[in-house]
């Protein structure tokens, strides 16, 4: 897959998951279990998008090597992880508390922080695809 094709797919992965994200906060109820799935999916697709983008990249993130822009990188990389993990986690119904907040809540801070930043550098450094 082009290099392009992935950073919008993702992008696009994280619109969607960000959206219906939303979505279910507001309806939360059982006959809107399509929106859940559509979350879910959108979740997972962002995650598998990751393995072509840290192929892509892996020469960048070689210890010794790692610049000021490849830290930003991997922290974005810990936070996808980090929203995939607590959304599985609160899915699957563990009940995980960290500083009194539980895995539901810690799932929408970080997807909203994930969602700002993605916003951040498409209006920075995105190009548009190209035929």
């Amino acid at each position: 897959m082009k290099p392009r094709i992935t950073d919008w797919a993702r992008a696009g992965g994280v619109g969607i998951a960000f959206a219906t994200g939303l979505w279910t906060l507001l309806t939360g109820r059982a006959e809107q279990w399509w929106v859940f799935a559509l979350h879910g999916v959108a979740g997972y697709g962002v995650a598998l998008l990751l393995v072509p983008k840290l192929w892509r990249v892996r020469g960048r993130l070689a210890p010794g090597l790692l610049i000021k822009r490849a830290w930003a990188g991997l922290a974005s990389t810990l936070l996808v992880l980090a929203v995939i993990a607590t959304g599985v986690a609160w899915a699957g119904g563990a009940h995980v508390v960290a500083l009194g907040y539980n895995a539901l809540n810690w799932h929408i801070l970080a997807g909203i922080v994930l969602t700002a930043i993605v916003s951040l550098h498409m209006l920075l450094r995105a190009r548009p695809l190209r035929r």
